[in-house]
């Protein structure tokens, strides 16, 4: 036997197992991999763990299994048998990290119970989102096929929405594994990983061995080659990562890819006294590399010398003198970007003719000079968006500049040249001039009907009279206008007389108007001469005043051109009913005013004949405040069952709700037997029950207790009855979908598909506003376009912005609406009365993570609208990843910042912005005050602080010392200090504090000498039993956390975030019960006692150390 024939002495070790003689192919698989070095062989772990799980040693079988997984080998089996072993042998990081690797969620529910038991908070809350999500989303198989790349990219795309980041990324690793030669999946993979996961050297190992593939296919298209070289040197670029750009640029050569290519990423290129790569070993077959192309050495100089020539370049005269410059310097932007520079040399080419051929041209030829002046204004207008574009390279785009900006006076001087200087039209728009209102606005239209940009157009109003006078400003400046540029000005005017002029029907207005162009500075266009119609309000638009249509309460059918942007989600619930059954239960998720009530209250028309809509609004049964009372809330629902059949058609049959003493013996016999009775006499009818505000249901059961103390009655019998086909339901909420079971977990929520509502489009933005003003007030697309920035879309707001719109055009009886009545609003009416923002801040939901947030991107960015995702996380340290990621989600569900934007940080709607920016307090730090009184149902719940002193001033001395820090023999003035410091932080992270704990032996004199401290800052010093318990003081601040748990509890609320300020590991117990419990738990602690354990409960982002917060 060849003994150096690897394959075939796995075959003998292989034969020899399935013969029975285990000890020998033990032995002979063990020395086979012992020869392959650090390289795992598949089929040699696989075969060694067999035999050692058939020996029953599944430690070792553990062991050979877990590496082969770790090479992203997709096999199925292989998964399977990995969790497996994992649960048997309590490896749950294991576990839970090859979850994703399945592909599938039937090992969801086992993941959640093991991430619980694990007392990982976060991850429990992912999975159970993701498990929650299935029904509405899953991934396809692994072998499906797909035509091209753009099948694969919707799949990914959805997959990005729903936020299976994970699950993507293990499903295209397994495609790869399966489909090794289809380049897409490659392509798909590095974009995941640079876009969503933020990972640039992941995505570069993905494209690099899809060069490799390229490479080792026998075909050799150097197309191909060259794609695979430009994706991984683009990626390089993209990013900034020099060093793997030089990596990619040496595979580049070695794979023998263009000249032109390398070129155009020679800044990758390695210095002149480097080698280029290592040729000594070259890959069969053996390559040519192509070398670098050779530039003139005086490429710089020659550049230098031409770039100055064009600052002499004033006009056409001075343009076809430096003709050779020009010749010089288009070989020069040939030469040093070949690959890219065609189109702009054409560019500069033709723009070049022409001047040349209009400079050739007589003077008196004015209608051949305007040909060639338009041809020259397309050419230029043409290169001026190739270099915005973002195509061109910054270099190229560098060189080029200096030449455009000389252009730019050349063009001027053909405009002078060829007569056609700045034209700007000026139109009045209001269309009368009311004689019952003193005061009021005229609105002019100024447009720019040249072929050039515009600026510094000057409108002055001269209208003064004896009827009508200027309020402000007789002048307005705009400071640029492009071609064919339209803006709005707005000139505050008085009117005097107009009621007892009854002679006049028109008022005179003279306008006057300069403007500044290229090559004509500050020309005088006259003086335009207009009239306009003295009018009553009435006589215009039939009406004493403009109807206030506009609604801030959930809309109804009787206004039903309100109603707009909704089609998609009205044609969701209408075609989730099949046959008159209910397929899909949908629950709709947004912040509150988003118009779920108002899709609600329009769902009636569309539902099937055989459904009778019932409207349930749970502020009417007083749920705001106490627990639940389940059987009143059963018999309240029959109630409003029997009142939505009768005012529907009920064939003469009454039905009346049971007696309710019948629902307080037995609620749920009672109500099974009312909805027989109901289904009876309506011809078998079935009652939608459509609720709205769904967590408020949540939070009133939630009151009755824990566990299995907990009235979860109602939950049960909608769940059954809606399983049974006895009841159909739509439900709303502003609590998102996935945090649903965090107020009362039931398995009522397995049943219910989410439905985002979320804000309208510009377009949707457009036609309400249209509706709410009619024929009555003319609304430009400017005026849209603002409302639609500010607003962001949000309904409520909106139709707030329209009312006050009504108000003010009625206080001026005018008919036309500019951007700037719409920046009077927003500065009046909308930014000083914080109510407009506090359901689009809902402090219920964002806390002080989500300020943090906020205050991190002001900081950094005060000026930039839109930040991009990647380069501000990139900047944020590692420890504070996990609490800004969730704060980012949770700003995006709440629609502060832009949910539809996955690459950039951008604010949903600029009012926003714009009040969050006054809410930001002297010291940089965000505080939303609510002045408004909140209801009971957006209750936080309490917070406390609670302090193991002796192990804390353990911590404060080795702290001090560590920083050079002295203190008296006393240390009560550098313990006050600290103590003020550490208070001010926790209020800054968890809100007001209605528990502050501080346990010690009071009466030993070191700690009584502190006593006062506390008194001072609103502690309530408790002390342990006197009793020789080595962690007596620990078990005492276990005792006063649960007191305060039950004292909220008895003021009909709940402990929601506790900080522990200790320096040892023996209140665990209190933390986990806590964390499972649902409360969110800070520890702090001195940085060297921070146990492993705690980061184990609460996550590493929830230790606090010491050292950071207290002020020293």
């Amino acid at each position: 036997m060849n003994v150096r024939d690897i394959k075939l002495r796995e075959w003998v070790a292989f034969l020899q197992a399935k013969t029975g003689n285990l000890p020998a192919a033990e032995e002979m698989f063990e020395q086979i991999r012992k020869r392959k070095d650090t390289k795992q062989n598949f089929y040699t772990d696989w075969n060694l763990a067999v035999m050692a799980y058939d020996r029953k040693d599944e430690a070792m079988a553990y062991q050979f299994l877990v590496p082969l997984l770790d090479q992203n080998a997709y096999d199925e089996d292989l998964i399977w048998i990995v969790l497996a072993l994992a649960i048997k042998l309590e490896d749950r990081e294991r576990f839970l990290a090859t979850i994703p690797k399945s592909l599938t969620m039937r090992f969801h529910p086992l993941a959640i119970v093991v991430s619980y038991n694990f007392g990982d908070q976060s991850r429990t809350q992912e999975l159970l989102g993701e498990f929650l999500r299935q029904t509405s989303w899953q991934l396809p198989p692994v072998n499906r096929r797909f035509n091209n790349l753009a099948e694969l990219e919707k799949i990914i795309d959805e997959g990005i929405v729903e936020g299976q980041i994970e699950q993507l990324v293990s499903w295209l690793e397994a495609r790869i594994v399966s489909h090794k030669g289809w380049i897409p999946n490659y392509l798909a993979l590095a974009r995941v990983y640079e876009e969503e996961c933020q990972d640039v050297e992941n995505a570069f190992k993905i494209l690099r061995n899809r060069l490799r593939i390229v490479q080792n296919d026998n075909k050799q298209d150097k197309r191909k080659k060259d794609d695979a070289c430009r994706d991984l040197l683009e990626l390089c670029k993209r990013n900034k990562y020099k060093k793997l750009g030089e990596q990619a640029f040496q595979l580049a050569i070695k794979a023998c890819t263009s000249k032109d290519l390398l070129n155009s990423f020679k800044n990758f290129a390695p210095k002149e006294n480097e080698a280029i790569v290592d040729q000594a070993k070259p890959d069969p077959p053996p390559q040519i590399v192509t070398p670098l192309r050779q530039t003139d050495p005086q490429l710089a100089e020659r550049l230098a010398w031409v770039t100055a020539r064009f600052a002499s370049v004033r006009n056409i005269a001075t343009y076809v003198e430096e003709q050779k410059a020009l010749d010089q310097f288009v070989r020069i932007v040939t030469e040093m970007n070949p690959e890219e520079s065609g189109s702009v040399v054409d560019k500069i080419n033709n723009i070049s003719t022409v001047v040349q051929r209009f400079f050739s041209t007589e003077v008196g030829d004015h209608d051949a000079r305007r040909v060639l002046y338009t041809r020259a204004i397309g050419f230029e207008e043409s290169l001026t968006k190739l270099l915005n574009s973002g195509v061109l390279s910054q270099n190229l785009t560098d060189i080029i500049t200096p030449y455009h900006a000389a252009l730019k006076k050349v063009l001027g001087d053909l405009s002078r040249q060829a007569g056609i200087g700045p034209k700007i039209d000026v139109v009045i728009e209001n269309p009368f001039i009311s004689n019952e209102t003193e005061k009021s606005t005229l609105v002019i239209k100024a447009t720019n009907e040249s072929q050039r940009q515009v600026s510094d157009v000057q409108i002055e109003l001269l209208a003064d009279n004896s009827i009508l006078n200027i309020a402000g400003n007789k002048n307005s400046i705009i400071s640029n206008l492009n071609s064919q540029q339209s803006a709005f000005i707005n000139f505050p005017i008085r009117c005097n007389g107009m009621k007892s002029n009854n002679g006049s029907s028109n008022i005179p207005v003279d306008i006057s108007i300069q403007a500044s162009a290229e090559g004509f500075p500050n020309v005088d266009l006259g003086i335009i001469k207009r009239r306009i119609p003295i009018k009553t309000f009435k006589e215009f638009i039939g009406a004493e005043q403009i109807p206030k249509k506009f609604q801030k309460v959930a809309l109804n059918p009787s206004e039903p051109d309100l109603f707009q942007g909704r089609d998609d989600i009205m044609k969701k619930i209408k075609n989730s009913f099949s046959g008159g059954i209910q397929r899909e239960r949908y629950f709709l998720d947004g912040i509150r005013r988003t118009g779920k009530t108002s899709i609600l209250n329009f769902l009636p028309r569309s539902l099937p004949e055989n459904v009778i809509p019932v409207l349930i609004n749970l502020d009417t049964f007083g749920l705001t405040a106490g627990p639940i009372d389940s059987p009143s809330f059963l018999h309240g629902i029959c109630g409003l069952m029997c009142e939505s059949m009768m005012s529907g058609t009920n064939n003469g049959n009454e039905i009346h709700p049971p007696d309710k003493e019948a629902f307080v013996s037995n609620p749920g016999q009672a109500f099974n037997q009312f909805l027989t009775d109901f289904k009876t006499k309506t011809d078998g009818k079935v009652p939608l029950l459509m609720i709205d505000e769904f967590q408020t249901l949540l939070e009133a059961i939630a009151r009755t207790g824990s566990g299995i103390n907990r009235d979860t009655l109602v939950l049960d019998q909608l769940r059954g009855h809606l399983d049974q086909g006895n009841l159909y339901a739509t439900m709303t909420g502003s609590v998102r979908f996935d945090r649903l079971s965090q107020i009362t977990d039931h398995r009522i929520f397995g049943s219910l598909t989410r439905l985002r509502v979320t804000f309208l489009a510009e377009e949707s933005v457009k036609q309400v506003l249209h509706a709410g003003l009619e024929q009555w007030v003319k609304i430009p697309d400017e005026t849209v376009r603002k409302v639609y920035q500010l607003t962001g879309g949000y309904p409520w707001l909106i139709q707030d912005y329209g009312a006050n719109l009504v108000d003010l055009l009625n206080d001026e009886h005018r008919t036309i609406a500019t951007e700037k009545d719409i920046e009077l609003i927003t500065e009046e009416s909308i930014l000083c009365n914080n109510e407009h923002f506090k359901h689009w801040w809902p402090t219920n939901q964002l806390s002080s993570e989500e300020e943090r947030f906020i205050e991190e991107l002001f900081r950094k960015y005060p000026d930039q609208e839109n930040v991009e995702t990647r380069e501000f996380f990139g900047s944020i340290h590692h420890r504070e990843q996990p609490a800004f990621r969730r704060a980012f989600e949770n700003l995006r569900a709440c629609e502060v910042l832009d949910s539809t934007q996955t690459e950039k940080l951008s604010f949903r709607g600029t009012v926003l912005r714009r009040w969050l920016e006054q809410q930001i307090q002297s010291d940089g730090r965000l505080r939303i005050r609510v002045d408004y009184q909140e209801k009971p149902n957006t209750d936080r719940g309490k917070t406390g602080v609670f302090i193991d002193h002796e192990n804390l001033i353990k911590s404060l001395e080795r702290i001090s010392a560590a920083r050079g820090k002295t203190y008296s023999k006393n240390k009560l003035d550098w313990f006050s200090h600290i103590l003020k410091n550490l208070l001010s932080e926790a209020e800054n992270r968890v809100g007001m504090l209605g528990f502050k704990v501080a346990v010690a032996f009071w009466n030993r004199p070191e700690e009584s000498n502190l006593q006062s401290a506390y008194f001072d800052n609103g502690f309530t010093p408790a002390q342990p039993e006197n009793v020789k318990l080595e962690n007596a003081v620990d078990f005492k601040v276990a005792d006063e956390v649960r007191r305060a748990n039950e004292q909220a509890m008895r003021e009909k609320t709940w402990l929601s975030r506790a900080i522990i300020v200790t320096g040892d590991g023996d209140l665990s117990h209190i933390v986990r019960a806590l964390v499972n419990d649902r409360v969110a738990v800070q520890v702090w602690a001195g940085s060297k006692e921070t146990s492993n354990q705690y980061q184990k409960i609460v996550g590493e982002e929830n230790i606090v150390a010491l050292d950071d917060v207290c002020g020293l």
